[in-house]
């Protein structure tokens, strides 16, 4: 995915914001089967870490405020 427009750009912000909360959520929950767990905040966190190597690509090629 390569982010081309502002408004591409805020959108990914918008998610990632609820993909950081998300992942807080579950790693706060109480632990009914700790390989599900492990495996939720694992593939949560690459996401997370996807959508912030997107958004800093973007803000190198382009200048943004934040």
């Amino acid at each position: 995915m390569t982010l081309r427009r502002i408004q591409e750009l805020r959108t990914t912000r918008a998610k990632l914001a609820e993909l950081e909360a998300e992942y807080e959520s579950a790693r706060q929950r109480p632990v009914v089967n700790a390989h599900t767990r492990q495996a939720t905040l694992q593939s949560l966190g690459l996401l997370i870490t996807q959508l912030k190597e997107e958004i800093a690509r973007y803000e190198t090629r382009h200048a943004v405020p934040h």
